[in-house]
């Protein structure tokens, strides 16, 4: 009990601006253990919102969209916003992969990564809204974006390989056991699970959305940087959060009308 607690003070440290693991020793096993922690961030993330979704009516569409959009932001202190620049500045620099990896280590950015940042957020802001407009936005649908591109992203961390001997992926991946392995389909059960008893068809819908959405990036970082990095997880969690927002609109535009 002791050192899930550590764990669990460890990822809101290192996923958030909860500076909760100041005085935990940070070892690998349990920093790897955090990775089970993703997930469930996601719904943390979730109940810390339900305040502002319980104030929808105090708001009108455009302002409570924009409060959806950006504070789940504001908690990770804008973590794996750095990680979609840095790979989008990487991906569209067109070098080869050593210096695509280079670009990624750089903490400079570059106008790509304002342009795909502000084409990200866009698109999300959009889908957000669009929601607002037709359904009230429920907690368990908050629950199901974030959890669910976090679990894309601690999928990639635990089965693909790191694209260099050192980072923050490899840093990750030294630590990862079977018994945190198993931890994880755990998760992938009653996640789905979870999603069966809100809806069966979005279920189907997620599912098959997120597993198309897992594999694609999979693909993108082997053959881009031959294998992922730190920055590619959290572009990772930020494309599933958009990818995931655009499903539920469509969802409920085209089955729930």
């Amino acid at each position: 009990m002791k050192k899930l607690i550590e764990m669990i003070k460890i990822g809101l440290s290192f996923f958030t601006i909860v500076p909760a693991g100041k005085r935990v020793e940070w070892t690998e096993r349990k920093v790897a253990g955090t990775l089970l922690f993703l997930p469930v961030l996601g719904g943390v993330l979730a109940l810390l919102l339900s305040g502002v979704i319980k104030g929808e009516e105090l708001f009108s569409p455009l302002v409570f969209s924009l409060l959806l959009l950006f504070i789940p932001i504001i908690i990770t202190g804008g973590l794996h916003l750095d990680g979609w620049m840095d790979v989008s500045d990487a991906y569209f620099s067109h070098q080869n992969r050593e210096k695509k990896l280079a670009i990624l280590s750089d903490p400079n950015i570059g106008a790509f990564a304002v342009i795909s940042l502000l084409v990200l957020l866009s698109f999300r802001f959009m889908a957000i809204y669009e929601l607002v407009r037709v359904e009230e936005v429920s907690l368990l649908l908050f629950v199901m974006i974030l959890s669910g591109a976090r679990l894309s992203s601690a999928f990639l961390l635990m089965y693909t390989k790191s694209a260099k001997e050192s980072g923050l992926a490899f840093y990750f991946q030294s630590g990862i056991t079977p018994p945190i392995k198993r931890g994880f389909w755990i998760e992938v059960l009653l996640f789905f699970g979870f999603c069966a008893f809100v809806s069966p068809l979005l279920c189907f819908v997620l599912g098959g959305a997120l597993l198309l959405y897992t594999f694609c990036a999979r693909i993108f970082f082997q053959r881009q940087f031959g294998g992922i990095t730190g920055d590619s997880i959290g572009a990772t969690i930020e494309g599933g959060e958009t990818f995931l927002w655009i499903i539920m609109w469509l969802f409920q535009l085209f089955v729930m009308a």
